[in-house]
């Protein structure tokens, strides 16, 4: 049983890891928070830094397509 659970949280995690890297998902985010800056809802300052993070994940990403 203990097995089991073991390999659930590792499914888990694995697909948590597929949707953070995933270029399509950042790409949504980017869009997203473009949106949220746009209409006021987030700063100019929370915007940089979100953008920042969004596109180092992205690059990481690419990094890790070209590794494999």
């Amino acid at each position: 049983m203990l097995k089991f659970v073991v390999w659930i949280a590792r499914k888990i995690s694995e697909a948590a890891d597929q949707e953070y890297y995933s270029p399509d998902a950042i790409r949504r985010e980017l869009t997203d928070i473009s949106m949220k800056v746009e209409s006021g809802e987030i700063s100019d300052e929370e915007y940089q830094k979100k953008e920042t993070e969004l596109l180092d994940r992205l690059s990481e990403s690419a990094n890790s397509e070209e590794a494999e």
